[in-house]
Order: structure tokens, then sequence, then C-alpha cells
């Protein structure tokens, strides 16, 4: 019967894999924090094309945006 899983006794054929797998990660986490860079950026432009400060740098909630 074949075995479906591969345990190699030379160890050093685990180095490929690790690499790839680290690459994988880094690629995922730069892309996670691109993400939150470009809403950071559209949450910035809506803001300032709407208005929607409270003049310390936070977003007004509906409330104080009537009160104005």
């Amino acid at each position: 019967m074949m075995d479906f899983l591969y345990f190699p006794q030379d160890k050093t054929e685990y180095i490929p894999s690790f690499i790839i797998l680290f690459v994988f990660l880094i690629g995922a986490f730069l892309t996670f924090r691109a993400f939150i860079r470009s809403s950071k950026k559209e949450e910035q432009r809506t803001n300032d094309r709407f208005g929607l400060h409270d003049g310390k740098g936070h977003t007004a909630s509906k409330e104080s945006q009537k009160e104005k």
C-alpha cells in the first residue's frame, strides 16, 4: 500500500518547504498591511470630501453632525 504522508529521514529536505512557507507568510503580511493602509487613505479621503471631522482628527458621529 502506498503511503500518503512522506516523512524524509534526511531533515534537510524540509528546508525548501520552510523557505517557501516564510515567503508566503511575508507576502500575506505585506498584503494585509497594504489593505489596511489603503483603507485608511480611503477613509481619510471620504472624511475630507464629506467634512466628517470633529476638529480633533476623529471621525464625527451623526449626532454631532446634526448639532452643527
